[in-house]
């Protein structure tokens, strides 16, 4: 029961979050920012890769 009751809080909060994202970019508050480039993903990619191996 705790469980479940946890779950609709964080479904709740998701909601409401979702929604004053929604209100912003209706209002132009938000502007998305571009998308990375495939250069960009590649090395943070290689950068986490690397990291993970160090530890």
């Amino acid at each position: 029961q705790l469980r479940q009751e946890l779950q609709q809080m964080r479904d709740s909060c998701e909601t409401l979050q979702f929604n004053l994202y929604k209100i912003a970019e209706q209002k132009g508050y938000y502007t998305p920012s571009q998308p990375a480039s495939p250069e960009q993903i590649q090395q943070i990619k290689s950068e986490m890769t690397s990291s993970m191996t160090i530890q």
